[in-house]
């Protein structure tokens, strides 16, 4: 996921009427038009997350780190399962520089149909990947290559999918129409971790270990092929349309755009930096935080993550019709200051937590008195 704004050349605040630079929608396009393909968007966007979220629920974390590598590895289960989750976020950049350049050149459509072949595709191969036990050091190097490709094709993924909202929302009710982008996002993580949660319920420890887990990561397929056909029927932005009959597609648009706009572009990176580094910790940290440092048990850590991934889902919407009537950046710099307050309120428990960790009992099934 990333917190990341929809492109736009419009001002920070809300446009006001009579503007020339803030037409009441994109080039061409129509409501229903526009509705059709914030859907598309929206629910492509959370097909991918639900591959991300699979990958990054509870108790997947400790079952990735056993099967795929040697039980005498170095470090724990856990550890080494967020280090191929930080694979994929070293590949995402490189998704972004590629994709990106390619969609102003190819359209928004082509590279938003590749990018959730690519995320379901390879998905789907973690869950017919052998483990350690049968391919031996073969088994984490093939997990390591399909994370990158996870991660290279998320990279391509939001920012594509955010520019077919910006180019067809209208401009007054672009903050409303881009936070669909993110409602998509947290629902496919909270889609993928539930589903996670719903198998390890279901079945016996011994059976979740040893072919259970595989059953999410078999189901993105299927689901990313859903997700293809609902993009297949949106047609490509009218601003690409335009650009494109006019001939004015940029021979270079990565070089383009660094030259014209490497200001803006770090300030973005920066916003997005900080905000990313307190959501990541809670959606993918949080869940392994609280079983192995608060001794709170599996299911119960879960159901908070859920939790919490739905009450942002709650509030993502009217933050974003918020952000079109006072701008983006009060959104913007809100949670910056609130982040560096409440940042430290988990770290100062985790150290009263340590003692009792090792004497806590964490049952793992139905547990939501426990702690």
């Amino acid at each position: 996921m990333s917190m990341s704004t929809p492109p736009s050349h419009e001002p920070a605040g809300p446009a006001g009427p009579g503007d020339p630079t803030a037409p009441d929608g994109g080039p061409g396009a129509d409501p229903a038009a526009v509705k059709k393909a914030v859907v598309a968007s929206a629910m492509g966007n959370c097909i991918e997350w639900f591959d991300f979220g699979v990958f990054t629920a509870g108790v997947m974390t400790s079952i990735i780190g056993t099967v795929f590598f040697p039980h005498d590895a170095a470090g724990s289960a856990t550890l080494r399962s967020f280090a191929l989750i930080a694979a994929a976020f070293v590949a995402r950049p490189f998704g972004g520089l590629f994709f990106g350049p390619l969609g102003d050149r190819l359209g928004r459509k082509r590279v938003l149909a590749a990018t959730i072949l690519l995320m379901s595709g390879s998905t789907f191969c973690i869950g017919i990947l052998p483990g350690y036990a049968t391919i031996g050091v073969a088994a984490p190097i093939l997990l390591l290559l399909v994370r990158l490709v996870q991660g290279f094709s998320t990279g391509g993924e939001y920012g594509g999918a955010a520019t077919v909202i910006a180019e067809y929302a209208p401009t007054r009710r672009r903050g409303f129409f881009g936070s669909f982008l993110e409602l998509g996002t947290l629902a496919g993580y909270a889609s993928g971790a539930g589903l996670v949660l719903a198998v390890d319920l279901l079945l016996s420890r011994q059976a979740m270990h040893s072919w259970g887990w595989r059953i999410p990561f078999l189901i993105a397929l299927p689901l990313g092929l859903v997700g293809l056909y609902v993009r297949s029927r949106i047609e490509d932005t009218p601003a690409f349309r335009q650009m494109e009959r006019a001939g004015a597609k940029a021979r270079s648009p990565l070089r383009e755009t660094l030259a014209h706009n490497w200001r803006m572009i770090l300030n973005l990176i920066g916003i997005v930096f900080l905000l990313n580094v307190a959501v990541y910790t809670l959606l993918t940290f949080m869940p392994s935080y609280l079983t192995d440092d608060l001794a709170t048990g599996e299911v119960t850590a879960q159901l908070i993550t859920i939790g919490v991934e739905l009450a942002m889902i709650a509030v993502i919407v009217p933050l974003g019709a918020l952000s079109d009537r006072i701008g983006r950046k009060p959104l913007l710099l809100a949670p910056i200051l609130l982040i560096p307050e409440t940042a430290g309120v988990p770290i100062q428990r985790v150290g009263r937590s340590r003692p009792r960790r090792a004497a806590a009992a964490r049952p793992r099934r139905l547990d939501l008195g426990t702690r």
